[in-house]
């Protein structure tokens, strides 16, 4: 595979992480960061457990208080 395809792979790995992430978090309603990353940390380093979170949180998808992850609804779109 050319690196290219390499870089491809990796962020199509990254973006499902992400989803991964935000669906488990969405399931639970409010999670902790620890037990959210026990549950990935076989495939993410910490620094890319704490890079995902970021961008979740900078996307309004999460928002972090006291390492509880909570999921914030969409809003209707009026």
């Amino acid at each position: 595979m050319t690196s290219t395809g390499t870089d491809l792979h990796d962020m199509v790995k990254a973006i499902d992480m992400l989803r991964l992430m935000a669906a488990l978090i969405k399931e639970k309603g409010s999670i902790p960061s620890g037990e959210l990353y026990a549950l990935v940390m076989n495939s993410l380093s910490l620094q890319q457990y704490e890079g995902a979170l970021k961008l979740l949180k900078d996307n309004k998808i999460i928002k972090v208080e006291n390492n509880l992850l909570t999921f914030i609804p969409e809003e209707p779109k009026k």
